[in-house]
C-alpha cells in the first residue's frame, strides 16, 4: 500500500506459496518471502507500465483519438483503456482518472473532485457531461510494483444539442 493503492503478490506474481509467514527485507532493496511452499527473493521493478486509451463511445466508436466529434450535452460516453504491462497480471492492473474541465477545474463523476478518483480495475469509464466545454480525461496505470505510468489523455468538445440551439434563436 502505497497510501493511495493497493497491491498483493502470490503465485501467479512469483512467490513460491501463498501463504506468508515472514517478510524480510535486505540491505540492497530485495524482500524476502517465506512462505510455507519455499522462501522467495523478490525486487520491485521501478519501470512504470505505459496506459493508452482504446476508444470513445457516443453514438458510434472512435479509435482514432483526433477524430473524436463533438459530444452533445446529456450524451452518455464510453471511454475504453489498457495498458502494456508484461509485469502485472491484466486481473490485477489498476487504473486511476480523472476529467479536468473547461477551466482547469477537475471533475469526476458529477462531482467536482480535487485530485484523480480511487483506483479500479475497470479498463473502461462511463460519463454524461451536463455543461457546454471542453474536456480532457486522464488515465493512468498503477502496476504491480505500485509504479505510476505517465498519463494518456483525449479532449473533447461539448456542444448543447440542435433543439437548445434552435430554441435560443427563437428567444432572439
Amino acid at each position: 500500500y502505497d497510501g493511495i493503492a493497493w497491491t498483493s503478490l502470490d503465485t501467479q506474481d512469483g512467490l513460491a506459496g501463498n501463504t506468508v509467514t515472514s517478510i524480510h527485507q535486505d540491505s540492497e532493496g530485495f524482500l524476502w518471502f517465506g512462505t510455507e511452499a519455499g522462501i522467495t527473493r523478490y525486487r520491485r521493478g521501478t519501470n512504470p507500465s505505459r496506459v493508452y486509451i482504446v476508444s470513445v463511445t457516443t453514438d458510434k466508436t472512435r479509435t482514432d483519438l483526433d477524430d473524436i466529434q463533438e459530444i452533445t450535452m446529456g450524451t452518455r460516453a464510453t471511454i475504453e483503456y489498457n495498458a502494456i504491462d508484461f509485469k502485472t497480471m491484466p486481473e490485477k492492473r489498476q487504473y486511476r482518472y480523472r476529467i479536468v474541465g473547461k477551466n482547469g477545474e477537475i471533475i469526476a463523476g458529477n462531482e467536482i473532485d480535487s485530485d484523480w478518483r480511487k483506483p479500479t480495475t475497470s479498463t473502461s469509464f462511463d460519463y454524461t457531461v451536463e455543461q457546454m466545454g471542453a474536456y480532457t480525461f486522464e488515465v493512468q496505470a498503477i502496476d504491480r510494483d505500485l509504479n505510476y505510468s505517465q498519463p494518456a489523455e483525449v479532449t473533447f468538445q461539448v456542444v448543447q444539442p440542435p433543439y437548445m440551439e434552435a430554441l435560443q434563436q427563437t428567444r432572439e
